[in-house]
């Protein structure tokens, strides 16, 4: 004699999703030797949730009531309610032009809220040192360099901590590209003084401080000082160097 299906019970392992969420269903079937154990899920409304074998997938906000229901006699299981919530941020996407910065410059720091339709996606900016020492963010995302270093900008979800990423940011200093050496004449005497001037470029440069040589590198015709005074020693030709005690 054939057995049949006389009961069939539905659990859920959740009562609430979020739009995209997943709810798994469980189906047991009384008698355990029935021979059509085959069932259908369904959903009332319909419209709120997509229901995939034994996936229930939230579609849209709204309570459903979810039940089974047999295919051999079409006796149905219990009603369970489920409830589809708005989505709430899952996770920062993180972008900026660049992340090696010299003093002072500055990079722009963009980001995204997953998903896109999720609710509550105002961010906070902050770094991981919690000082402004190697880099400041302002609240529109615009890193700047303030000090030599590394550092991380952070960017949070306010309605939701942790959900945040994170992007490292190295500080170098602005090195001397150039030095101009101006002098009021090249021809001097015997124990005459001049003194030189020189401008550091770009004007910007971390490090500023210069030494004075002579190319011989001895003088026997001038002699020079680090704060740029050439003396006339002997008859002679003979350079003056400027350099960059940095580098």
């Amino acid at each position: 004699m054939a057995l049949h299906v006389k009961e069939i019970n539905l659990s859920l392992n959740k009562q609430t999703i979020e739009i995209d969420g997943i709810a798994n269903a469980t189906v047991s079937i009384t008698p355990e030797t029935a021979l059509n154990k085959n069932y259908v899920l369904y959903a009332n409304p319909t419209g709120v949730v997509r229901i995939e074998n034994n996936k229930i997938t939230g579609i849209q906000t709204g309570t459903v009531s979810i039940k089974a229901k047999s295919l051999e006699n079409g006796i149905e299981s219990n009603s369970v309610n489920l409830q589809v919530t708005e989505a709430t941020p899952k996770g920062v996407i993180l972008t900026c032009d660049k992340t090696n910065l010299l003093l002072g410059e500055t990079s722009t720091l963009n980001y995204t809220v997953t998903p896109s339709y999720a609710i509550n996606k105002e961010v906070e900016f902050k770094t991981e040192s919690g000082t402004n020492n190697v880099i400041s963010i302002s609240n529109t995302g615009i890193v700047k360099a303030e000090g030599i270093g590394e550092d991380y900008a952070i960017v949070s979800v306010i309605s939701k901590p942790e959900v945040w990423n994170r992007v490292k940011f190295t500080v170098s200093e602005v090195p001397i590209s150039k030095i101009n050496l101006y002098v009021t004449k090249t021809a001097i005497e015997v124990e005459e003084q001049i003194t030189l001037t020189s401008e550091i470029l770009p004007v910007d440069a971390t490090y500023k401080s210069v030494g004075y040589k002579t190319k011989s590198g001895n003088t026997n015709v001038l002699s020079v000082t680090q704060e740029g005074v050439v003396t006339g020693k002997g008859v002679g030709k003979d350079s003056v160097i400027c350099y960059s005690v940095r580098n």
